[in-house]
């Protein structure tokens, strides 16, 4: 008999194992946003899809989400495609030292050596890996992984159409790349998180709400993925701060809407009310640099 293909019954030992593990806390937690957490039951190891339109808070929502995991002493690796290693540090430091972005460009920053003092505290006690010019090839991110004596947690893809320009191109290129990177993410153990853009057609409908088939280049993402949301800000021209996520997908978990409030300014999302600040990193595991 192929070794891959067990009787069904040899599977429940190490589902038994799983179901006694489980308790009050998700693995993967996004303790800054308990109703989405609430919703999603943090991060798993699947694939999950974040989808929006261009400048719609995809990348300012997986930042703070990422954050979240980092405080809770979780294993991140970023590739991101559109910012620099220091303009994604330059959005972390406004979001968690909550210093205005614009007051940071045009460097009119008050107590600026002090709040650079407590992020640099913050930067020594995370697992944190980012790139700009990596990952998209499926198989350089596979070698990568084997490489790493303590594999991450979580792998967040920013964005997908991005990866065209990495050897291929189109639909066949793009769809390839995700089957295998949710391969990767169901045997090696990790979240993969990919954001994806919607097209921008979807505006000219009368209902411009973002819908699971408004995915950008291939309609392979929302067959293939564990989890998607989409994001949708409506009163974005006009700076109003309602932001909603929908949980379009989630197997074996509950979909639905997640009413979120957005501060731009410091790429900010909230519940209602702001849940208290904590700075701790929980049991700090530091990768070799």
């Amino acid at each position: 008999m192929n070794m891959d293909v067990k009787p069904f019954h040899r599977y429940w030992e190490s589902l038994k194992t799983d179901l006694k593990n489980r308790g009050g806390e998700p693995k993967l937690p996004i303790d800054s946003l308990p109703s989405l957490n609430k919703k999603i039951w943090g991060f798993n190891d699947k694939l999950t899809i974040i989808g929006a339109r261009t400048s719609c808070g995809k990348t300012a929502l997986i930042m703070q989400l990422m954050i979240s995991l980092l405080r809770a002493g979780k294993k991140v690796v970023y590739m991101g495609f559109e910012m620099t290693q220091k303009e994604l540090m330059e959005r972390m430091f406004s979001h968690i030292e909550r210093i205005d972005n614009f007051e940071l460009l045009t460097g009119k920053v008050k107590d600026l050596d002090k709040k650079m003092e407590s992020f640099e505290k913050y930067l020594e006690n995370i697992q944190f890996l980012a790139t700009d010019n990596f990952g998209k090839n499926w198989k350089d991110i596979n070698n990568f992984i084997n490489e790493l004596d303590n594999p991450p947690d979580v792998i967040v893809i920013d964005y997908i159409q991005a990866i065209s320009q990495g050897g291929g191109e189109g639909k066949i290129f793009i769809d390839d790349y995700i089957l295998n990177f949710r391969n990767m993410c169901l045997t090696k153990g990790f979240a993969g998180v990919i954001l994806s853009q919607l097209n921008r057609n979807s505006q000219d409908r009368k209902d411009k709400t973002p819908q699971l088939h408004d995915f950008k280049g291939t309609g392979f993402l929302e067959e293939i993925c564990d989890s998607a949301w989409l994001l949708d800000w409506p009163g974005r021209l006009n700076g109003e701060k309602e932001f909603v996520v929908h949980v379009a997908k989630n197997r074996g978990g509950k979909t639905g809407y997640i009413n979120l409030h957005y501060e731009p300014k410091y790429h900010l999302f909230t519940d209602e009310v702001e849940p208290e600040r904590s700075d701790a990193v929980q049991n700090p595991i530091h990768w070799a640099d």
